[in-house]
């Protein structure tokens, strides 16, 4: 069988390239690290629950964005629309983070879902919320505000208390619905609601038309305004799954078609065989390759006369010598101004293994 070495180099190269490729992938996927602006808008009822809107802006060039949503979210309620009411799937990412799949088509994302956010104790309501960027609260028609935690513009609008928080965090707000505030035989007395030092308890419909700003000394944690992106969904990850499982397909089936050549990887004889630098490859050279190296044995022979030694052209001759060299079978030297063409070791162990 003829065998020729293949250089373990060009394989590592390979390789290599094919693991830069793996580890690019996840940056490659995002592209880039979008920013865009969210505000969040709460209408709450008398039993606590949350219809909550976002508005999201500046969402050009992403495929996919992810927005924070509220801990106590109804998965099922979650409705994503674009600036011109088309509807766009979302993913659930975990108890707090919403993907919305934009796929570049969207200047402005809407969502809506509805939300679990409150508790009920002592006759009051008791909210939590936690909105990643600016946050509008609208209170039931008619409620008491007893409590609320945070910066905030406090106003009335149409008989509704109206929050505004300028910037994202953990707001606390409780209030008493308005079946409590219409009835004067109440089962609690507002002032045993416990209040810290400095906040005013208002009394139902005492509230001022005007807007007032009130500070707690309870200061949220607060967040950005512009959202980036979290790590990658399931659907991210399934992509980078993907590719890499094309990678390796495409290995196999260079591996099988070498096999099909006849390409039998086996280690090379002589010292550079034992010392790992390379490995030999059949059917690399044919028997017109095998004529050629034989007119090289014990010989060095220019382009020329090499051609009129096994009878072909001298272009023949040329391309047979460049893929013969580029096996590291021949070797060139330049001696009085002329190329001489020579068989190198691994060319003698050819002819050797062929005569053999």
């Amino acid at each position: 069988m003829i065998k020729v070495e293949y250089s373990i180099e060009k394989l590592r190269r390979i390789l290599a390239a094919a693991v830069v490729l793996l580890a690019v992938l996840p940056a490659l996927m995002s592209s880039t690290a979008y920013a865009y602006t969210v505000s969040y808008r709460y209408r709450l009822d008398s039993e606590g629950r949350a219809a909550v809107t976002l508005m999201v802006s500046d969402v050009e060039g992403a495929y996919v964005i992810y927005v924070k949503v509220d801990k106590g979210m109804i998965p099922e309620s979650a409705v994503a629309t674009n600036e011109v009411g088309n509807v766009l799937p979302v993913e659930l990412i975990n108890e707090t983070t919403l993907a919305i799949y934009t796929s570049n088509t969207s200047r402005d994302v809407v969502v809506t879902y509805t939300a679990l956010v409150a508790t009920q104790a002592m006759g009051y309501v008791e909210v939590v919320i936690t909105p990643a960027g600016p946050a509008t609260v609208f209170l039931p028609s008619g409620a008491a505000l007893l409590y609320f935690n945070g910066s905030a513009t406090v106003s009335m609008y149409d008989e509704t208390l109206v929050l505004k928080y300028v910037s994202g965090g953990t707001y606390l707000i409780q209030y008493l619905p308005p079946t409590i505030t219409e009835t004067t035989t109440a089962s609690i007395n507002v002032t045993e609601v416990t209040t810290p030092a400095g906040v005013t308890t208002p009394q139902s419909g005492a509230y001022p038309t005007t807007t007032a700003k009130t500070t707690t000394p309870t200061t949220p944690h607060e967040t950005p305004t512009h959202t980036e992106a979290p790590p990658p969904s399931t659907h991210d990850l399934g992509v980078y799954v993907m590719v890499a499982a094309i990678i390796a397909i495409i290995g196999v089936l260079v591996a099988v078609l070498m096999r099909r050549r006849g390409a039998a990887l086996v280690p090379s004889g002589g010292a550079r065989g034992e010392g790992g630098e390379g490995f030999v490859f059949s059917g690399e050279v044919d028997e017109r390759d095998i004529e050629i190296l034989k007119a090289l044995k014990n010989d060095k022979l220019t382009i020329s006369g090499l051609a009129r030694k096994v009878g072909l052209s001298k272009s023949v001759i040329w391309r047979r010598v460049r893929k013969l060299s580029e096996l590291n079978l021949i070797n060139r030297v330049d001696e009085g101004g002329r190329t001489y063409l020579f068989l190198t070791e691994k060319g003698e162990e050819l002819l050797s293994q062929r005569e053999g």
